[in-house]
């Protein structure tokens, strides 16, 4: 899709945050594919004659609109006429039910957290049709914590806090009798810290409480890994798929018919809207491997008289080197495979051996980049030559950033676990790391330690803020699981996030020398916990993943559509 093409994304007052903004989107996407529909019809001739399908069947087949098939009328587009809606099974009789899909009217973004990506929201969501006229709100707070509630009344509290926002800062939103919210609206609505997200619709999209969990559990993956934007586009992916869905794609319909063409129109749905999002993931990955690998070869010279010089005799350059073998080849390599796989027909990239090949060369795209900075930074910051105050930056960027979210994991630790000796430990570490950085700059500037010497004392260091943290990781475990099978699984997940292979931090020589995971980092140490208590809270009950509705002691006579729960 062109830029052309794409919604253009405008600020608007009610978006307080650095990235607060709204839009307009125009999509195009690939309809449903007239399989689908067939299959569907041929399944009506198993259930039973109707007039709908003689109309069909004397035209001698099913009826098209636009190259997508029609079947029966919608509701939504009668309510939006004015007209009074007709019962569901006569208007499927009727045939005139149209599944041609449409662009979001539009999306506003409320992003009072400042967790979302503007630009990717827009690339992503103009690839996303509903069936009639929706319009999407993105939400997202950092509320006061709702750690001692229940899961049911933390839902309600929230709904009461996405409520009250639409109040006070989107009346819009709300119907005009102020008892429900506005027509064709769609909300998703995220806090991040409490993790809790909701989802919140018009009456006349008709989204069932099944429905709202399903979409909350499609961005529940996203979300535990704090990749909120992906969280956003996963369920209003989700969304559209269920708001106004045809009675045909519903797998239940097909898994009681127990017709064999039924259920074919029914797979066929589902079948279409998963090759849909494992494409866009394919071309996704893609793009990011051009941008890598052109830096890559436009750096190429440079790079190689870099690595010509960087000094083998002591261990880290002599590591890097050994990082560096066969650089150019590799990227050669890599870029032959992104060319063979962008020669391929898009309509391929859902098959499983592309989607793996693209994340692939992805990753191993991501890793070049990264290696070739390092190789600059080390060139000049362990030979000293002018710059090299910046090389040394970039070295110990990566701890910088783990002292300020260290800070901030403190503030958001439970009661039970901010006062222990392991979270006391972190915190004095945070205060006394700051200040031997600073020392250690001006031992270097001095000339009173060499490049190597820093570096070693910055690993000393790193290894030390890890410790630190598996010692606080262990406090929260302790505290949060109540049995030994609930702290092996929240061991797991932790450690299964500190080990997942990411790109390396470009110019980082520790973070390139070692293998992932060497390092906990500060925000998968969180993704970690909050993977871990997420998987003790399904195990203990059903209603861990609450659906609560209320909202709350502030939402009076309200009664719109939608539910909350945790992540």
């Amino acid at each position: 899709m062109s830029r052309a093409d794409r919604p253009e994304i405008r600020a608007t007052e009610a978006s307080t945050p650095p990235h607060g903004s709204s839009a307009r989107l125009e999509a195009d996407r690939p309809r449903l594919p007239v399989a689908v529909a067939a299959g569907a019809v041929l399944g009506l001739a198993l259930l039973g004659p109707s007039p709908a399908l003689a109309e069909t069947t004397a035209a001698g087949g099913p009826s098209r609109s636009g190259g997508t098939a029609v079947v029966g009328a919608s509701l939504l587009s009668a309510s939006a006429a004015g007209q009074e809606p007709r019962p569901a099974a006569a208007e499927q009789a009727a045939g005139e039910r149209s599944t041609d899909r449409q662009p979001i009217t539009e999306v506003v973004l409320d992003d009072t957290a400042g967790i979302i990506d503007p630009a990717q929201l827009e690339r992503d969501l103009a690839e996303i049709e509903f069936r009639g006229p929706v319009k999407v709100a993105v939400y997202t707070e950092r509320g006061a914590s709702l750690d001692h509630l229940s899961d049911d009344r933390a839902s309600q509290e929230f709904n009461g806090r996405v409520l009250q926002h639409a109040r006070s800062a989107r009346p819009e939103w709300i119907s005009q009798d102020g008892q429900k919210w506005a027509d064709g609206l769609l909300i998703y609505a995220l806090d991040p810290d409490n993790r809790i997200m909701g989802v919140y619709a018009g009456e006349d999209l008709d989204l069932s409480l099944g429905q709202q969990e399903s979409i909350r559990e499609a961005a529940t993956g996203a979300a535990r890994e704090a990749k909120w934007t992906d969280a956003a586009v996963d369920a209003v992916d989700e969304a559209a798929e269920l708001i106004a869905r045809p009675w045909y794609q519903n797998p239940v319909v097909y898994l009681g018919a127990g017709g064999a063409a039924l259920a074919g129109g029914g797979v066929g749905a589902g079948l279409a809207y998963h090759r849909r999002k494992l494409r866009k993931q394919t071309r996704s990955n893609l793009e990011a491997s051009r941008t890598h690998l052109t830096n890559v070869t436009m750096d190429m010279e440079a790079t190689e008289v870099n690595a010509s010089t960087v000094p083998t005799d002591n261990p880290y350059g002599a590591a890097l080197m050994e990082r560096f073998r066969g650089f150019k080849q590799r990227s050669i390599d890599l870029t032959e495979e992104l060319e063979s796989l962008e020669a391929l027909d898009r309509k391929q990239h859902h098959k499983a051996d592309i989607v793996r090949r693209a994340s692939r060369l992805k990753t191993e795209a991501q890793t070049l980049d990264a290696l070739d900075d390092t190789i600059g930074a080390a060139n000049t910051f362990l030979n000293r030559h002018p710059g090299w105050e910046d090389a040394w930056d970039l070295q110990t960027t990566p701890l910088r950033e783990d002292l300020d979210g260290a800070e901030q994991l403190l503030d958001d630790l439970d009661s039970s676990v901010h006062g222990s000796p392991a979270a006391q430990a972190l915190s004095s570490s945070v205060t006394s790391m700051r200040q031997r950085l600073t020392a250690l700059g001006a031992e270097l500037s001095e000339q009173q330690a060499t490049p190597e010497a820093a570096l070693d004392e910055l690993d000393r260091m790193r290894q030390d803020f890890t410790d630190r943290l598996d010692a606080l990781a262990e406090a929260q475990i302790d505290a949060y699981a109540k049995t030994s099978k609930e702290r092996v699984a929240m061991r797991r997940s932790m450690d299964d996030q500190r080990r997942t292979r990411r790109p390396r931090r470009s110019g980082s020589i520790l973070d390139t020398t070692h293998d992932s995971g060497f390092y906990w980092r500060v925000w998968s140490y969180s993704a970690g916990y909050n993977a871990g208590r997420s998987s003790v809270d399904e195990s203990r009950s059903s209603s861990s993943s609450s659906s609560g509705t209320g909202y709350g002691s502030g939402g009076g006579s309200f009664s719109g559509s939608g539910s909350s729960g945790r992540f």
